[in-house]
């Protein structure tokens, strides 16, 4: 951890007699607790760190569960089938109607995006 190594940086210091400014420059300015607590430097102190840091958390738990596994899956064979009985020709009513193939496109499109996004 930040913590540990900045301990150890600090005790070889003082074992060969260099200046305490040598390890603030090499840790951008600050020791201690700038970006992490000292007892937890797994969690930010900033509160924009803070938010990012339980967004990421929130995103992995999402992308690890089933029920997310399912939604994709299922929106995958939903898609697959549209695009299995969609018609090219436009006079050509194909088995579902393109208005609702079209607003069913929309959400698969967005379910497919929100798992990129979760997923980056």
């Amino acid at each position: 951890s930040q913590a540990e190594r900045l301990a150890e940086l600090m005790h070889e210091c003082d074992e060969r007699g260099m200046q305490e400014d040598v390890i603030q420059e090499s840790f951008g300015g600050s020791i201690g607790s700038a970006v992490f607590q000292e007892d937890d430097d797994a969690f930010p102190t900033n509160p924009l760190l803070r938010f990012l840091h339980n967004l990421h958390e929130g995103m992995v738990a999402l992308t690890v569960s089933g029920a997310f596994a399912t939604l994709i899956y299922a929106s995958i064979l939903v898609s697959s089938l549209l695009l299995a009985i969609d018609t090219p020709a436009r006079e050509i009513e194909g088995l579902v109607p393109s208005h609702i193939a079209r607003l069913v496109n929309i959400v698969l499109t967005s379910v497919f995006t929100i798992e990129m996004v979760a997923k980056i």
